[in-house]
């Protein structure tokens, strides 16, 4: 086979290659269902409701809001206010890990930076508690440090409609 049969045989392969990495990126890996969080087993506790929290952190102690969606969204509020939203993902039996981001405006709502929040959860009926690392960020995504963190949390409501 010459050089240009050998050329063209391989860009017929990529474009085919590339082709299909689009579609299944398009489509998802096994199609429409591998977008869904995975479901915990029935009769599993889930964090689905609401949740009354204290988030503790170096220095600082202060009351949260939790909303954990039962198809994987999660929100943060603050005094009433979003201020958050991530996801959740069970990971054993009474066991929960969620990410958030969390961030922080300006009263005229400029973004002056933001907190990625990541807890590793254990629940027990209508209470749980977390611990993680929090990393924090210019608007502009630099790194400023991280902090960790704790929350515990008591179930509200197990409705949580929106998120």
């Amino acid at each position: 086979m010459d050089n240009t049969s050998t050329r063209r045989r391989r860009g017929a392969v990529c474009a085919s290659a590339v082709a299909a990495l689009l579609v299944t990126a398009l489509m998802g890996a096994a199609g429409p269902a591998a977008a869904a969080p995975p479901r915990p087993p029935s009769g599993v506790n889930t964090p689905v409701g609401v949740w009354d929290a204290v988030v503790t952190r170096p220095g600082e102690t202060h009351g949260a809001t939790f909303t954990f969606v039962a198809d994987g969204r999660t929100c943060l509020d603050l005094d009433g206010v979003r201020v958050g939203t991530g996801t959740w993902t069970a990971t054993g039996r009474g066991a929960f890990r969620y990410q958030v981001r969390e961030m922080f405006r300006e009263s005229d709502g400029t973004i002056v930076g933001y907190v990625d929040i990541d807890q590793a959860a254990r629940q027990t009926g209508n209470r749980y508690g977390s611990s993680g690392e929090s990393k924090i960020y210019e608007p502009d995504g630099t790194y400023v440090g991280s902090v960790q963190s704790s929350v515990t949390a008591t179930r509200s409501s197990t409705t949580a409609s929106g998120c």
